[in-house]
């Protein structure tokens, strides 16, 4: 359910209006190298920083909202921001008129819980080989044996190794532009 700000109401946003174009909205995961056009990604970037919005996923853009402020109705831009408030993630949904942005609204979002079908077995990520018994062994290796690679929280299994290693770099290499 999504819970209304006042300025909404104050700006000429109804709650049905609201809700309706929210469930239109098409959710993008965001990455560090992601391009959207300049006035919604500047949009974006300014909500995120103006409202302190910490820990984004998703952003969502979508043709528009209709506002009833006056007789002459407009249509302003609809942007949604996913993010994660430490164990609670919430969309919050905002309208860009083109001179200003309004805060629509926000709700939280049911976590949903990964489905382990083995139970008590590691799989790995990247090939869903299993293996039956947990071990864990502290310490340094000759050969890589099943193990969890940095930068991704991945399991893998000695055959994926090489593949799970290149794809950790890569990510970090992403996140900090070596």
């Amino acid at each position: 359910m999504i819970e209304y700000t006042k300025i909404s109401a104050v700006e000429g946003y109804t709650p049905e209006e609201i809700e309706q174009e929210v469930s239109r909205l098409e959710w993008i995961k965001t990455s560090p190298k992601m391009e959207l056009p300049f006035m919604q990604g500047e949009g974006i970037k300014s909500v995120i920083k103006e409202f302190k919005i910490p820990k984004v996923s998703h952003i969502a853009i979508h043709g528009g909202i209709t506002c009833h402020l006056n007789e002459e109705n407009f249509t302003a831009g609809l942007y949604g921001v996913r993010a994660h408030y430490g164990k609670e993630t919430r969309e919050i949904y905002f309208a860009d008129a083109g001179s200003h942005i309004t805060p629509l609204g926000s709700k939280v979002i049911p976590e949903e819980k990964p489905k382990r079908e083995t139970p008590n077995k590691l799989v790995c990520d990247f090939c869903g080989k299993v293996k039956d018994e947990i071990t864990f062994i502290i310490g340094a290796a000759k050969k890589a044996d099943w193990c969890m690679v940095y930068g991704t929280g991945k399991m893998t299994c000695p055959d994926c190794y090489e593949r799970a290693q290149k794809e950790a770099d890569d990510k970090i290499n992403g996140i900090t532009g070596a």
